[in-house]
């Protein structure tokens, strides 16, 4: 029992010098430090993941984090619009001289028949007239004239009715045919151009019997002399819609609300969610995200420790200055991770890159302020990687901050340097802004990170 307690108390013994161990102790300072600084940037740098369903009501309202093209929504529009582009149409040569040759053919055949069988007719024969012309098989040699009806035909087969015939043959090839020849014909529109032909008939042909006739002889004779030409129209469309797409881009915005709350998710909606990483299809945690987010800050506080210890050995070796840096930055990185998720609109306009580099100027020097500064800049870009004027103001502005707080004793001097501070924020905001404004974002201000 009492070997039991000696052991017990060594052991003790061993875990409180190993506690009050300065290396341990400093190492625990990194470490928790590192800690607290990864779980806040983690959380403010890791885009908001949404739960949404094709076809239901959206319970959040959603802002795009960077411009996007709405691809689907685009895709759509030229879809539409390509509806209105008209089929390529090849012309069919052969056709227009096939429908009047075949109008002189039905002519010059009732005038050969008219020559046989009239004659016949007039001599008393006791056949009639439909025996008359099947006999001479007419239905082989005028398949028009065989469609039509036997009141038509008794028609054509009088003698008085030679003027008649002669005037609706001229008609024919020299009215309509030069019309026809003009006009498009698909077997689409077949139907609708013999209906305006045949009114254009009823207009100009006295006779009731001859418009009739004119009628059977065109829809007997017409034919389309064009085509859509398949290839050449599927090309069309498809050039017309990429030219589309690359001159009337949907677009959404950066911080413009896309969804709203309510609102019924669509697919082209759902898709722009899905591309800006904002879907929470996984249902856990992206953790390459969080260990290429801990490695960065393990980097950073390993640099920290480097220079510490190569050029602050005074500050490094003691645990209350670590603990003061330490608690410095955790507090600016928390302070950033505040202003992000309540007032994401005004964080631009927000003075936090002064706090580190001045407390350590007035608590430790100017060297290790405008280390701490680096590091804490470094650290918060990765919740800021859309937001180049944060970023550019904490480094600028925090630099300044460190130089002119440098042995200032003063509350005076302390008060000018934050006057000073803000007067170089407000100086950025607007040169970012003319830099905007005149070319667009600079190409080191587009870079794209991986959601």
């Amino acid at each position: 029992m009492a070997e039991k307690k000696k052991n017990d108390k060594e052991r003790y013994q061993k875990i409180g010098q190993v506690l009050k161990n300065n290396t341990f102790q400093r190492i625990l300072i990194g470490a928790v430090s590192l800690v607290l600084v990864f779980i806040m940037i983690s959380e403010g740098a890791a885009p908001r993941k949404y739960k949404l369903t094709l076809g239901m009501a959206s319970g959040f309202d959603i802002r795009a984090p960077r411009d996007i093209e709405n691809t689907m929504k685009t895709e759509e529009l030229a879809l539409e619009r390509v509806k209105e582009i008209p089929p390529v149409i090849k012309e069919l040569e052969l056709a227009n001289t096939q429908m009047l040759g075949n109008i002189y053919e039905f002519f010059d055949s009732l005038d050969n028949l008219r020559s046989k069988i009239i004659p016949v007719m007039e001599s008393g024969n006791e056949h009639g007239l439909s025996e008359l012309l099947e006999r001479e098989n007419v239905s082989v040699e005028n398949p028009i004239l065989a469609k039509l009806p036997e009141e038509l035909q008794e028609y054509l087969f009088r003698r008085d009715s030679q003027a008649d015939i002669r005037q609706l043959k001229d008609f024919l090839v020299k009215q309509i045919m030069p019309d026809i020849t003009t006009t498009v014909i698909t077997e689409e529109n077949l139907s609708e151009v013999l209906q305006n032909f045949t009114a254009e008939i009823e207009e100009k042909v006295a006779s009731f019997e001859m418009q009739q006739v004119a009628k059977y002889i065109l829809s007997g004779v017409l034919v389309p002399n064009s085509m859509v030409d398949e290839a050449a129209t599927e090309k069309q469309k498809n050039d017309f819609i990429e030219a589309y797409k690359l001159e009337n881009p949907v677009m959404i915005y950066k911080n413009e609300r896309f969804i709203r709350k309510e609102d019924i998710v669509t697919a082209d909606k759902l898709d722009v969610a899905r591309r800006l990483g904002l879907l929470d299809e996984e249902n856990r945690p992206d953790y390459l995200f969080l260990v290429a987010v801990f490695c960065i800050l393990l980097m950073l506080w390993i640099i920290l420790a480097l220079f510490l210890r190569h050029f602050a050995r005074k500050t490094f070796e003691s645990r209350n200055e670590l603990m003061f840096i330490a608690s410095v930055i955790v507090l600016t990185v928390f302070l950033a991770f505040m202003s992000k998720e309540f007032i994401p609109e005004y964080q631009s306009y927000i003075t936090l890159g002064f706090i580190a580099p001045v407390l350590t100027v007035v608590f430790l020097n100017i060297q290790i302020a405008v280390m701490v500064n680096l590091i804490t800049t470094l650290a918060v870009s990765l919740m800021f990687r859309d937001n180049f004027t944060f970023l550019i103001m904490f480094a600028i502005s925090g630099t300044i901050a460190a130089f002119l707080s440098a042995n200032a004793n003063q509350r005076r001097k302390i008060s000018l340097t934050g006057l000073v501070t803000g007067t170089v924020n407000i100086l950025v905001v607007a040169c970012i802004g003319m830099m905007e404004k005149r070319n667009g974002s600079p190409s080191f201000m587009r870079a794209e990170f991986p959601s």
